[in-house]
């Protein structure tokens, strides 16, 4: 899980600094203030466990839209991210697991090219004394070596690579080769890690797409925008994943509901899903309502990641106000061990969410900056009092003197 995001060069963010608690974060303010921007660099993080350097780049717009581009063209620019987390898990599902914390950071340099100038991973392990001994630190330098230095040796790893005792050694690294995805494979605590920026989903989804059907020869998992969503529910089925909770939810909102069937035309071989009501009704997807087809994606999109951090993006569009609480509750219940970020414009929404779980961006001298706000039991406080919800109360401009929309 992801605790803390610093980032430094990218878009709108200059030494700026982000803290997530476990549950909800909803950050909220004005168009172009750059929410959609911190939800980037987090998914930035997802694209470099599968993508090289400079596919990750292009994946988001290439240098002119990734980077902090001013007017003074002398001036060197560099991109910053550094990441702070937890994550757990086992080598043997007999033994308990270790805990640990982690901090990554990656620096680029952008002259008349794109230049790799720092990585580095630092892994801790929780003791039986409650504290944190380092496990591993890694670094790679600009000439692609990559240096480790082994501090536990219950979490070394691929022995074929690492000599039985050795503590300090450097890899080279072969063009274009990626830093995260290689310390996966050799160390067991660095793949802990490379699980847990893998499994980052980024929904924003966009029901034109989400509803078409999929050839059998596509991918089976969902992406972001629902794309392949039939195919996703298709093998969530086969797999015999509980579906209960779709099912749940899509029976207080649509009169009659039965079920949701995927199904495989006879005819072009492509996969598309029906919703059935109790009247013996079957509802092919291309046939069913834009808020129909958005809320069972982003229940597809949660229940088939099994990891906990997911960023939802707008997630009022296209809903009615009822189903806004349905998925409000669902998901402060699902990820009541992970994080969830959210980011809306719903004074809707922002009537459902608690002062605590509320993260306030606006611009400052042209740059994204982010807070909590401070006096939560106050504002709780005037809430309870006056009846209206954290909307009505930002709007108005009561949140303890945060802008309004």
């Amino acid at each position: 899980m992801i605790n803390k995001l610093e980032v430094d060069g990218f878009k709108s963010l200059k030494n700026f600094s982000i803290d997530f608690k476990r549950g909800l974060n909803v950050l909220i303010g004005p168009n172009g203030v750059g929410k959609t921007n911190i939800c980037q660099a987090i998914s930035l993080l997802h694209s470099l466990t599968t993508n090289s350097l400079f596919e990750t780049f292009t994946q988001f717009g290439g240098v002119q839209s990734i980077f902090n581009i001013v007017e003074n063209l002398e001036e060197k620019k560099y991109l910053k991210i550094v990441v702070f987390g937890e994550t757990e898990g086992s080598l043997d599902s007999d033994k308990e697991g270790y805990i640990l914390k982690f901090e990554y950071k990656i620096v680029l340099k952008l002259t008349d090219e794109l230049l790799f100038d720092y990585e580095e991973l630092i892994i801790r392990r929780k003791t039986k004394k409650n504290n944190y001994k380092t496990v591993i630190k890694i670094v790679q330098n600009s000439k692609n070596e990559v240096k480790v230095e082994i501090k536990d040796s219950d979490l070394i790893g691929h022995y074929n690579v690492i000599k039985k005792g050795e503590k300090n050694f450097t890899i080279k690294l072969q063009d274009q080769e990626s830093f995260l995805p290689l310390m996966g494979r050799l160390f067991f605590s660095c793949h802990l890690i490379l699980k847990e920026f893998s499994k980052i989903k980024s929904l924003n989804i966009d029901p034109n797409v989400a509803r078409n059907s999929c050839d059998i020869t596509e991918p089976h998992e969902m992406l972001g925008n629902g794309r392949y969503l039939a195919n996703t529910v298709y093998f969530l089925n086969k797999k015999g994943e509980d579906l209960s909770e779709i099912n749940s939810l899509l029976e207080q909102l649509i009169p009659n509901y039965k079920e949701l069937c995927p199904k495989i035309s006879e005819i072009s071989r492509k996969r598309y899903f029906t919703i059935n009501d109790d009247n013996g009704n079957s509802f092919p997807s291309n046939s069913l309502s834009d808020g129909t087809i958005k809320l069972l994606a982003l229940l597809v999109g949660i229940i088939s990641q099994n990891e906990r951090t997911t960023i939802i993006e707008e997630p009022e569009n296209y809903l009615h106000p009822y189903a806004n609480k349905l998925l409000i509750s669902y998901l402060r219940e699902t990820y009541d061990d992970g994080i969830c970020i959210l980011t809306s414009h719903s004074e809707t929404i922002l009537n459902l969410i608690k002062p605590e779980e509320l993260i306030i961006c606006e611009l400052e001298n042209s740059f994204t900056k982010s807070s909590r706000i401070e006096n939560v039991k106050e504002v709780a406080k005037i809430i309870e009092e006056s009846g209206f919800g954290c909307g009505y109360h930002y709007i108005s401009g009561n949140l303890g003197g945060v802008p309004k929309f």
